[in-house]
């Protein structure tokens, strides 16, 4: 059983600023009430969700797509005669239907901004904020952070890459971002069902960075309320920083490279406070693990 007559009885088009429109209508019989129906009428006009626009040699458009095609019965109770109605635009970009074939479409790309509250001990330049006595200024402070977002379409996704890449820092440059300043923040992922594939249908994921100028190690001033220096015996030892009083500090102070204190008997600085180096997030090579993007 199939479709007996297929005809164009409509043909509609408008221009606007999101692009052109255009809206067909066919009449189709098929030759068995029964047997046939709605997707025989559909298959019989030959046009699948995501198709460009196409009538003839000399009445074609490329940029609008199908976007819909609905097939209803000329009369109530008539299941002999069906109207095929096609709706063609020229889809968003991220429409599935902005191409025919979706596991070829380009990558797409998005930015915004994240916001972290944290206090710090440093400057802008990632200098120790203290006073001329040497003891640390602590202060709230809120950073914005890039975040970019890459689309792919994908036939399937990978559960063990990502399992392997979360909270991951590029080890390397990548995409013209330093080491170790770009860090996996979220993947995410919809199906979607479209006629192209030979499952019928693919992923579309999402894959989001954050961007950290100042690299996601943790770097923290060397410092604290505690001190390596030599006990009575001579050995040395870990011991708590003292006042001028003898009393023990409550404020951390720089520590020099050997653990000791470095604020003199005097309350004066006898060196440059530093910053520590600590691996806290898995470091890989993006170009490896994320060939594709």
């Amino acid at each position: 059983m199939a479709a007996t007559k297929v005809k164009l009885l409509e043909a509609k088009g408008s221009q606007s600023a999101s692009g052109p429109e255009y809206d067909l209508r066919y009449w189709v019989q098929v030759s068995d009430r029964f047997a046939d129906g709605p997707k025989t009428c559909i298959e019989a006009v030959g046009v699948s969700y995501g198709d460009p626009y196409y009538l003839s040699a000399t009445e074609q458009d490329p940029n609008a797509r199908c976007v819909n095609v609905s097939a209803d019965p000329v009369d109530d109770g008539d299941y002999e005669n069906y109207y095929v109605d096609v709706e063609y635009r020229v889809p968003e970009t991220s429409d599935p239907a902005s191409i025919s074939q979706p596991l070829l479409a380009p990558i797409e790309e998005s930015w915004s901004f994240s916001s972290a509250n944290e206090n710090t001990s440093l400057d802008a330049n990632l200098v120790a904020m203290v006073n001329t006595a040497g003891d640390l200024f602590e202060t709230p402070k809120n950073s914005n952070r890039p975040v970019f977002n890459l689309v792919r379409n994908e036939i399937a996704i990978n559960q063990n890459l990502w399992l392997a890449v979360r909270d991951a820092v590029n080890l390397n440059l990548w995409r013209g971002f330093p080491a170790l300043t770009v860090k996996v923040q979220n993947i995410s992922c919809e199906l979607v069902y479209h006629p192209s594939t030979v499952s019928g249908k693919y992923w579309r994921v999402t894959y989001s960075f954050e961007v950290n100028p100042d690299t996601w190690r943790f770097r923290p001033l060397n410092a604290g309320i505690n001190q390596i220096a030599p006990n009575v015996a001579g050995s040395n030892v870990r011991m708590p920083i003292f006042e001028a009083s003898g009393d023990p500090i409550n404020d951390p102070v720089p520590l020099k490279l050997d653990g000791s204190s470095m604020r003199n008997a005097a309350g004066n600085l006898t060196g440059v406070p530093f910053l520590l180096d600590f691996k806290i997030y898995p470091e890989i090579d993006y170009a490896t693990v994320f060939p594709f993007l």
